[in-house]
Parts: C-alpha cells; structure tokens; sequence
C-alpha cells in the first residue's frame, strides 16, 4: 500500500534533505500548506550541517511571499508617515484592526503608540507565522494578535474581539487598487470598526502628468539590423512600472488629480471612468506618468507621495504610459487624456491631442 504523504513526513520529520525533498515533491503536487508544513520542520531541524536542506526549504517558503515585502520596510519616509499617524489617532483603550500584517511593523506601531488591542489579519500562512515569532521577539504578543485570515473571512466575536476604532492598512499597489483594498474597505467599515472609527490611510488619490522619457525609444521595435518588426509592437506593455526616483522622467505639465478615493467612507466604490485635460509646458512629450498620493489621517497634514520629480526614493513604483510614439508639443497645447478603472486597477489612455500642435518624433 503506497504511503501518504503525512505519514512519510512523520518518517523524515527529524532527516532534514529527504524531508525538503518531500516538500518539493508536495508543492509540486498543488499541496502547498503540507509542503510548507515540512519546509518550516526543516528549519526547526536542520542546524548548521545542512545547508542545502535549508536552501530548499527557504525557496519552498518564499515561493508564495511577494517580494514587495522587503522593499516597503525599508521605506523609512513610509515607516515615519505611519506612525506619526498612529500616534496621532491611537486612544488609551483602542481597539486597532490591521489587514495584511506583513512583517507586523504597523501592529507593533500600533501598540507602541498606547493600543490596548490590535487585531491583525493576513491571509499569507507563511507571511502569518513569521510575523506572530517577530511580535513576541519584540515583546507585544500580549497586545498583538495575529489572524491567519483575509479579513473578508475573518468573523466578530470568533476571530476578532469585538468591532475596533481604528483601522490601519498598507494594501495600497501602485495603482491604488490591486491589492482589493476598495472591497476590503467596504467590507471593514460595514462589518469590523465601530460607527466613526477612523482610518489609516484616510484617502489616497492617483495622481497624473505628462512626462518626457529618455528610454522612450525602446518602447517600440522599428527598424533592427535592416528588418521591420514595427508589427511587433503591439505586444508591448501599455503600462510600466519605474522607480519614483528614477531620472528618466520630466514632467510635461502641471500635476491633475485623476481618481480619488475616501477611504474612511468605506464606500461603496463602484467601477469609474474619468477624463482630464491635461496642458503641456512645452518639449518632448512622451506619454503620461501616474502616481500616488496617500493622506495619512485626513488632515492633509501627514502626506505621502511618490511624485517622479522629486527625487525621493519610494517602495511604490510610478507607472508610466506610454505614447505609440513621442510628440513636440507647444507650451499650450492640450493632451486629453481618459482612466477607468474597474475596482482592481486603473487603465490610462490618450484619447486626442490637439491637432495643430502636435509633432510626431522620429
């Protein structure tokens, strides 16, 4: 009779190799929660003599754990903004949910700043674990509970204690949208805080320009090595994501807000179109930059941005749209430009420039 896969792992619990090997051959078979299951006993196991199990078991519980995770905690302007906001916001007695736990930075903030409770969901078990050992390292397992859970499954009075006054998140993508934070806002506001609970971010607003680009020339094909494979070209990304202090962008006009969305409200956020005229200072003009701006508590006092021109390093990237070929325009000229978005991501297009002031770049 072949034996099952929890009963090999039982064999091997305490032979570190063969065990990372089976929790290959799991993840390999769909079975990701029993492959993390061996990946974690590896670790427990291994010590210093097994590299290579280690090594196996490490990329076996990363393979799901975006990678976006190390690069946000090293944003310090972010870190700051947060919790100068939670220290503004957090009351003696506070109740403080958080969704995506992450790393449990903004919970340990949370309770740092004088929260008697915090609740924090996350629906990655591996992301879960690790941050329930990093909150009891640093001391705050006592205030800091971790729910291995979506917030949307997560249940009052079974999963969390009680409704909270005051809820905190980072699930804010490039595009505002990606990481379904309008659902799970209508969600929290309707199910998890208390009437008037406040909310950080309190709003985020995608902001839009024109831009010049000094890589635009790679975004299309032409001529290469004496063939044409313009026909190509329709395979490009219509979007790319840039570094907010890469210096290949100049801004091209003045800054619109395109979409904004009030967090607090909790909604509902239906699906949404928008139209902007946007007016060109004068030069090249290579297509349309657009970014984001978070305020942090609704006064418009602790603002994050990851505007292009400034300089500033961001965890969030820029995302930038490219013309199907760069234009001369005119200080004057007018780009009208339209954005939908459909709750999970915003598409951004040029629908007309003015006719007798554009210039197609060879």
């Amino acid at each position: 009779m072949p034996i099952s896969a929890d009963a090999l792992a039982q064999q091997l619990h305490d032979k570190p190799l063969p065990l990372a090997r089976l929790a290959v051959v799991l993840w390999s078979k769909g079975k990701k929660e029993e492959a993390r299951v061996a990946a974690l006993r590896v670790l427990e196991v291994a010590g210093d003599g097994h590299p290579e199990a280690v090594m196996v078991a490490r990329d076996i519980l990363a393979r799901d754990v975006p990678k976006w995770h190390f690069s946000i905690i090293r944003d310090q302007r972010r870190n700051d903004l947060y919790e100068a906001a939670l220290k503004r916001l957090v009351r003696p007695g506070s109740h403080v949910l958080e969704i995506g736990t992450g790393t449990g930075i903004l919970s340990m903030m949370a309770a740092r700043a004088g929260a008697e409770r915090v609740t924090t969901c996350e629906m990655n078990p591996s992301v879960a674990e690790a941050a329930t050992r990093i909150i009891a390292k640093n001391g705050y397992a006592d205030r800091v509970t971790v729910v291995p859970k979506k917030s949307d499954d997560a249940l009052v009075g079974e999963d969390i204690d009680g409704r909270a006054d005051l809820l905190v998140q980072e699930i804010i993508s490039n595009d505002l949208l990606g990481e379904a934070v309008l659902p799970a806002m209508e969600d929290a506001v309707k199910r998890l805080l208390k009437p008037g609970a406040r909310m950080i971010p309190d709003s985020v607003t995608a902001r839009v320009a024109l831009v010049d680009d000094t890589r635009a020339v790679r975004h299309r094909m032409g001529e290469v090595s004496g063939f044409d494979l313009g026909g190509f070209d329709h395979l490009a990304q219509v979007c790319q994501r840039v570094g907010a202090d890469s210096s290949r962008f100049t801004l091209r006009s003045a800054v619109h807000d395109l979409m904004h969305f009030d967090l607090r409200s909790g909604g509902p956020y239906p699906g949404g179109r928008a139209m902007a005229k946007l007016t060109a200072t004068g030069g090249r003009v290579a297509g349309v930059v657009q970014w984001l701006k978070m305020d942090m508590d609704g006064t418009g006092e602790l603002i994050y941005e990851n505007r292009p021109d400034q300089g500033l390093s961001s965890c969030w990237a820029v995302r930038f749209f490219p013309f199907d070929a760069p234009r001369d325009l005119p200080a004057g000229a007018v780009v009208k430009i339209g954005a939908t978005h459909d709750r999970n991501t915003i598409m951004i297009w040029c629908e007309e420039i003015e006719a007798s002031a554009e210039s197609a770049v060879a």
